[in-house]
């Protein structure tokens, strides 16, 4: 089999981490900047995470940006913060460090979504680079691609083996069929996607987890049997506020992230993470 060419500083993200218990916090699709957003469900998770010691990530659309040149621009459309401005970019920017600022410090992971690479392949700005380095963050380290491996390295003080949980995230593609809202998507990654033990997608404002299991052929033909958790992220518009949703009779979607749990079992003898999500 060839091997796949080197993977970019964007499509894989490596941390260490030195505890028993590791708690992430997936989040996506939270267009700020724009009106009819939940900013209390956000900010209510955001200190959540804070407060059990999360690392949080951020899987793209993060800004709605939509601005003048777009053609679903709406003026009343903007943040009260900037429909008064003719900056409007500017004031949006501004509220994204005084919301997101106090909780730099807990976050891993930024990744694009189709709004920022849109941005990025039409005007030539990398909007998560802006907003990493505006609440003193480091993009070299944080900022992710549309997809990327993220690696965190359980290796607590107690052992000298390291147990790897292994992401795989992509922003997502397509509408979100009502009916089987991103299932089928999934399907086709989970073809593609091997050894993942999460599958991480956001996009359609969906949100649900379902674990499945694989069979894996281990040398000599072993059988081993492994459970991966699939994890799609809602987002957090208001039903209802956003006239382009309407025209095309979008149904309501759960708001909110997925937090996730892996815990270090084993000093000696057999040693695994153990995964639990919370919905």
């Amino acid at each position: 089999m060839d091997k796949a060419p080197p993977f970019s500083k964007l499509n894989h993200k490596v941390f260490k981490w030195t505890e028993r218990e590791l708690t992430l916090l997936f989040i996506s699709d939270l267009h700020l900047g724009s009106s009819g957003i939940n900013e209390a469900r956000i900010k209510g998770e955001l200190d959540e995470a804070v407060e059990r010691g999360a690392r949080i990530l951020i899987g793209g659309d993060i800004l709605d940006a939509i601005w003048i040149s777009d053609p679903r621009y709406l003026k009343t459309g903007l943040h009260p913060v900037a429909i008064s401005r003719q900056d409007e970019i500017n004031a949006v920017l501004e509220f994204w460090v005084g919301f997101m600022g106090k909780y730099a410090q807990n976050i891993d992971f930024i990744g694009m979504g189709n709004h920022e690479s849109a941005l990025l392949e039409k005007r030539g700005l990398d909007l998560n680079r802006l907003l990493a380095t505006s609440i003193g963050l480091d993009p070299e380290r944080v900022c992710g691609g549309y997809w990327c491996v993220i690696s965190y390295r359980i290796k607590p003080k107690t052992t000298n083996y390291t147990r790897e949980l292994s992401i795989f995230y992509h922003h997502g593609s397509g509408g979100g069929a009502p009916i089987t809202r991103g299932m089928i998507e999934v399907s086709r990654t989970k073809m593609f996607v091997e050894g993942a033990d999460i599958i991480w997608h956001g996009h359609t404002h969906d949100r649900w987890v379902a674990p499945y299991s694989v069979l894996r052929l281990e040398n000599g033909g072993y059988p081993k049997f492994s459970e991966v958790i699939v994890i799609r992220t809602g987002g957090y518009r208001y039903w209802g506020s956003n006239p382009w949703e309407n025209r095309r009779g979008h149904s309501p979607k759960a708001h909110g992230g997925v937090f996730l749990k892996a815990v270090y079992v084993g000093d000696t003898g057999k040693r695994y993470l153990r995964l639990k999500t919370e919905i």
